[in-house]
């Protein structure tokens, strides 16, 4: 038996029952039963069976804080993705409206001048979008010349997207 497990049930008044009733017997005394009240080992065992419950309450400390510390990275994580998420969905709406104000800018536009082609109206929109663009990214103010040949020509230079051109038609 370990030391260990006197502390655990009372099977050492059991095994002393048993150690001592054959010999307290043949002395002309009968055992009727061990009580055991308290179990005290020497001192360095108690230090040492003290320092192996430390051990295991760090060691099972330390796991709990190992898994705390996961869940908190994991929800963090969580959270990033969803700020990533409705981030995403902001700008979606966000460039639905510019797209939805185009089209109904042109079409305005083409009402009262029904001389100019829809398409010329969303490529001045378009080019107006840039500049702001630009404008908002270098901070300089941008003075262009805003005549036909001169925005069909800077036209030209922008990539082209006739999916974008299509959805605001």
């Amino acid at each position: 038996m370990y030391l260990d497990e006197c502390f655990l049930s009372s099977s050492i008044a059991k095994d002393l029952e048993q150690r001592l009733r054959h010999t307290l017997w043949e002395s002309g005394y009968e055992l009727v039963h061990a009580l055991i009240t308290r179990i005290s080992p020497a001192t360095p065992v108690r230090n040492a069976m003290n320092a192996i419950q430390a051990e295991r309450r760090w060691k099972d400390a330390a796991s709990h804080k190992a898994e705390a510390h996961k869940v908190q990275v994991v929800r963090k994580a969580e959270a990033n993705a969803e700020s990533q998420a409705l981030s995403g969905i902001g700008t979606c709406r966000e460039r639905q409206a510019i797209a939805q104000g185009f089209n109904q800018v042109a079409r305005e536009w083409q009402m009262v001048d029904t001389e100019i082609p829809f398409h010329d109206v969303v490529d001045v929109l378009l080019l107006t979008q840039y500049m702001d663009t630009l404008t908002a990214i270098g901070g300089n103010s941008l003075v262009l010349r805003m005549e036909p040949k001169e925005v069909n020509h800077m036209r030209d230079g922008l990539p082209k997207s006739h999916k974008i051109v299509d959805l605001l038609c």
